[in-house]
């Protein structure tokens, strides 16, 4: 399970997916939407604050030895993922805000899984960031508190 997470076939391939159930709901914006909702500060501050909350804290404790391997898996994605996905992303003519929290998104969620099992990281937030991925979508804001409301998400083309 955890070796799909590194594969740049399947990374690719979850942006052609289409017509997925989400166990939620979503509202699907058009790309100017999108690009306006993924560039505010509320959704960045938003991803920015569940990414702090399960890298930090197990039970209000802060996780050890996480830093190190966040970091050296970080390195790799930047080294070995990024520069083809940006380029992928870059085709579809996505503004380079877009991709940069695209990007971000994508490592965030990599780590995630790939950390999950050793460090006991539970994010329920994240979990539906990847469905949202893995359904052919990039999630560009939220509308209420989570977990009540809505993702908004808009489709890669």
């Amino acid at each position: 399970m955890k070796e799909k997470y590194m594969d740049m076939k399947y990374i690719i391939e979850c942006f052609s997916k289409r017509n997925i159930e989400f166990p939620f709901k979503i509202e699907i914006l058009d790309s100017t939407e999108g690009l306006l909702s993924i560039e505010s500060s509320e959704w960045e501050e938003l991803v920015w604050e569940f990414r702090s909350e399960f890298l930090l804290k197990n039970k209000g404790e802060v996780r050890t030895g996480i830093g190190k391997i966040w970091n050296e898996n970080s390195a790799y994605f930047r080294k070995s993922i990024d520069p083809i996905l940006k380029e992928y992303l870059q085709r579809n003519f996505l503004p380079q805000t877009c991709i940069d929290s695209i990007l971000f998104d994508l490592s965030t969620l990599r780590n995630y899984k790939l950390l999950q099992d050793d460090f006991g990281i539970e994010s329920a937030f994240h979990d539906d960031l990847l469905l949202i991925y893995e359904g052919g979508y990039i999630p560009v804001g939220y509308q209420g508190n989570y977990p009540e409301g809505h993702f908004k998400v808009m489709k890669i083309v």
